[in-house]
């Protein structure tokens, strides 16, 4: 903080806000007449900002202000420009929301109540947040990649990420604050950065839309970098585990508080550093088995043989070695295709996707001269398509809820998940209305239930290929699922979420994430989709909406075997 007097006005100047709400050509005039024993009391922040606006370099403050270095222009044109980008980060909906770095007050500690007041945010929210920023579409998608599988997630399980404050702005508001303190990377005994962002509130609809966010590092006012996304995933470890639900006592007992304490790296010898990449869809901490293995393995290592020397020496030999042991494991690979003198560019062979049924509907001519059955009999076999068109639109829509193609191709078809309300409606007397209009209608609609399904699916998918491994099937293989069109009857398809090959042959998974439950384990009790069998065994229900969609995977995949899988963060 600076402080700076002149005719009885005090100015107080909150330098970590970039000076958003004063003029900076006033204040630094009256800078100017400041003497040295006032400047030692500046802050960093402040010599810096000084320095900045007059291009100069940030050191000797008070020999600049001794030979009356005037503002740069252009120096003060780009801090001005800072200045406004952070200022349209306080515009939400057309609605102006207080600076967080003013707030001093009715902060919600984690280890408090603040925790019970995060809003539900997803790895979705955050992938969504992340698109919709002004940058490329290509290099937002590597951006993604990377903070999913790289450096954020890190921060979070190294607990570089300390201690996240609520703020609900006003009771009326929409949006409430969530800030935080992240450890450069870099330079763990570093003053932490100051991390902020502005989210939408569960109220009666689900929240967690991320609006804007800021850092005080480098590239912290694009609101992208990696400490916001650290802070993020930390908020969504703690809602998909169940830690942000008040009744939820002993999951918030197993949550940890990070400390407020900077993070030092203390040293160790060699055999006792556990060399461990933590990775967003691995998730969990090395064991102490896997530590003790990779210690051992570390002690015995021998990192080059003599024979191996003796390869290394010779580079065209070692070429020949290195193109042999890759050209039937990786033949599209940079070095194979280089060492075969071939071009990397591959042009792929573009597919037409089909119209959607309902497409094709309002496009269908009707004939007068025939019946009504006759006519539908005409516009069922104007639905054909042939084995790469219906290839072709099972690759597209591999994202399934994540893709409007997924909901054009859904729309008017019969899937897996109607078949038990379409089978009880053949020959009832009831009104098939309804029915027929969550057939033929797109509808987005979006809960907290629906909400915590789509965005638990990915943690959900690692734990099934996890234990199908560990229950012995062999050379298995896992695959996302496009739109499955069943070929006899093209009007009728289904979606399951993994298609699995191994020693069985090819079966295909079904995952709940049902949110009722999302923190407790499933069973017959809590679960309602489940019972026991005469044998004692728990099953699927035979008369539930769910037995009706795997028994339609399984005919529309002409396959003989799927697993039911129940997923909570218990």
């Amino acid at each position: 903080m600076v402080e700076v007097e002149s005719e009885k006005v005090m100015i107080e100047v909150d330098l970590e806000r970039w000076m958003v709400e004063v003029d900076l050509e006033r204040i630094f005039l009256i800078m100017d007449k400041i003497n040295l024993e006032r400047i030692r009391t500046w802050s960093e922040k402040a010599l810096k900002e000084y320095l900045i606006l007059r291009n100069k370099d940030v050191d000797g403050v008070f020999s600049a202000i001794e030979n009356e270095t005037p503002i740069d222009n252009e120096s003060e044109d780009r801090q001005r420009l800072l200045v406004c980008e952070y200022k349209s980060k306080l515009i939400l909906r057309g609605c102006v929301i207080p600076d967080p770095f003013s707030l001093k007050k009715n902060w919600l500690s984690e280890s408090g109540s603040g925790l019970y007041k995060w809003p539900s945010i997803y790895y979705t929210d955050i992938e969504k947040y992340l698109r919709k920023l002004e940058q490329p579409y290509e290099l937002m998608n590597r951006l993604d990649s990377d903070y999913k599988e790289g450096k954020a997630y890190r921060y979070y399980k190294c607990e570089f990420v300390k201690e996240i404050y609520f703020h609900e702005i006003t009771e009326e508001s929409d949006f409430c604050f969530l800030k935080s303190r992240v450890t450069p990377s870099q330079r763990t005994s570093s003053t932490p950065y100051h991390v902020w962002a502005a989210v939408k509130k569960d109220n009666e609809r689900p929240g967690g839309e991320i609006n804007s966010a800021y850092c005080t590092c480098i590239a912290g006012l694009l609101g992208c970098c990696n400490h916001v996304i650290a802070m993020l995933i930390r908020v969504e470890a703690a809602v998909c585990t169940g830690a942000t639900k008040p009744s939820c006592t002993s999951v918030f007992a197993k949550w940890k508080v990070s400390s407020g304490i900077k993070t030092v790296l203390t040293h160790k010898p060699l055999c006792d550093v556990v060399f461990n990449k933590h990775h967003y869809k691995k998730g969990n901490k090395p064991t102490e088995i896997k530590i003790e293995e990779s210690n051992k393995s570390l002690k015995e290592y021998v990192f080059c043989t003599d024979e191996q020397k003796q390869l290394l020496s010779n580079k065209n030999q070692f070429r020949d070695y290195l193109y042999k042991s890759l050209k039937d494991v990786s033949h599209n690979s940079c070095f194979v295709e280089l060492y075969n003198g071939k071009s990397k560019k591959v042009e792929k062979s573009k597919v037409n996707l089909p119209l959607g049924v309902v497409e094709s509907a309002n496009n269908f001519k009707i004939d007068s001269n025939l019946s009504l059955t006759e006519n539908v009999n005409c516009f069922t076999e104007s639905l054909a398509l042939n084995d790469m068109q219906i290839k072709s639109i099972e690759e597209a829509t591999r994202m399934q809820s994540s893709s409007s193609i997924w909901f054009n191709q859904r729309q008017g078809r019969i899937t897996a998940s109607k078949f038990k309300s379409v089978f009880t409606r053949i020959e009832s007397k009831h009104d098939s209305a309804a029915l027929l209009k969550t057939i033929t209608k797109i509808n987005k609609f979006e809960t907290f239930a629906t909400r915590h399904g789509i965005a638990t699916e990915a943690h959900a998918k690692r734990a099934v290929v996890k234990i199908l491994k560990e229950n012995g099937h062999k050379n298995i293989k896992f695959y996302d699922s496009g739109m499955q069109i069943y070929k006899k009857f093209q009007f009728i398809s289904a979606s399951p979420d993994l298609i699995v090959e191994c020693c069985c042959g090819i079966g295909c998974v079904e995952i709940k994430c049902p949110y009722i439950i999302r923190d407790t384990i499933p069973t017959v009790l809590n679960y309602n989709s489940l019972h026991i069998n005469v044998e004692g065994k728990v099953c699927l229900k035979k008369t539930h909406d769910h037995y009706f969609q795997i028994q339609g995977q399984l005919g529309v995949l002409n396959i003989l075997h799927a697993w039911y899988f129940v997923f909570t963060h218990h």
